[in-house]
């Protein structure tokens, strides 16, 4: 296969998971078809996919246009692994489908700022399915400790990593249900911090699994600071502790505590807008 218009040798490979939702797709694949100044190649992943967002994807890869991973996966880090597998750029980049580049310079505006960094991360700017804004742009303040104790979160649509570092620290753990990303950013911090740059690379859909599912994630955020951090019996007891809070926490900001969950979401958006 050939990458978009420039020759051989892509410079990012962008991974495209998918499961039934074929508009997204197409506003995925356009968006990546809109970058300029940089080479690309793009891997869908859509094998679990029954509404033609497969038989799409193999039109696509039919005309040279896409790599198409067409095998069944058992489950969204399952199927990242698989898309990495064809990775073939020196950078990899998911974006799930209906996530877009902000513009048509976002990649090359990337590439040209994580030069010597193994990881980095730009601003995603949440949006709607028809596009619109739905909320204020997020580019947190980092620390390892704040990562790694989850006090901040990175959206994996706006962070950029060498494709060799990644799969040298194993990369995703196919265990995780929600919170692969989490556990991946614990193995990475374990070498280095990613590089903040306050660029505004990605629109991201808002509901994704994490926001569906919270629950589950916080509890899996436990377990990945279990697996990854070697905690003494006080860190156990920190990590227990700080996750219960969470969960309650998460069930005071429901739609029955209104005032509560209005108050946070304007905690938020100080603590990780742009």
């Amino acid at each position: 296969m050939k990458d978009q218009t420039f020759g051989d040798q892509p410079l990012i490979s962008v991974v495209t998971i998918v499961k039934n939702d074929v508009e997204g797709l197409q506003r995925t694949r356009l968006s990546v078809e809109s970058q300029e100044r940089v080479s690309l190649q793009h891997i869908v992943v859509a094998g679990s996919s029954t509404d033609g967002t497969l038989e799409l994807s193999q039109q696509w890869g039919n005309l040279g246009l896409i790599d198409v991973c067409a095998d069944r996966d058992t489950g969204i880090y399952d199927a990242m692994n698989r898309g990495l597998s064809f990775a073939r750029a020196p950078w990899v980049w998911f974006l799930n489908a209906g996530d877009m580049f902000s513009h048509s310079g976002s990649a090359q505006r990337a590439i040209e700022q994580v030069k010597g960094a193994s990881w980095a991360f730009g601003a995603v700017i949440p949006t709607d399915v028809t596009g619109e804004r739905r909320g204020t742009t997020l580019l947190p303040h980092i620390t390892r400790r704040r990562l790694q104790w989850g006090d901040v979160y990175l959206n994996h649509q706006a962070l950029i990593m060498q494709t060799e570092f990644l799969r040298k620290i194993g990369s995703f753990d196919a265990s995780f249900k929600s919170a692969g990303e989490f556990d991946m950013y614990l193995r990475a911090l374990a070498f280095e911090l990613p590089r903040r740059i306050p660029c505004e690379w990605v629109n991201f859909l808002v509901g994704g699994s994490s926001m569906t599912n919270a629950d589950l994630h916080i509890r899996e955020m436990r377990r990945s600071r279990e697996l990854r951090l070697n905690l003494n019996a006080t860190g156990m007891a920190v990590n227990d502790l700080l996750t219960n809070y969470r969960l309650l926490r998460h069930k005071l900001g429901s739609k029955h505590y209104p005032l509560f969950g209005f108050l946070r979401r304007i905690y938020l958006s100080r603590k990780y807008g742009l």
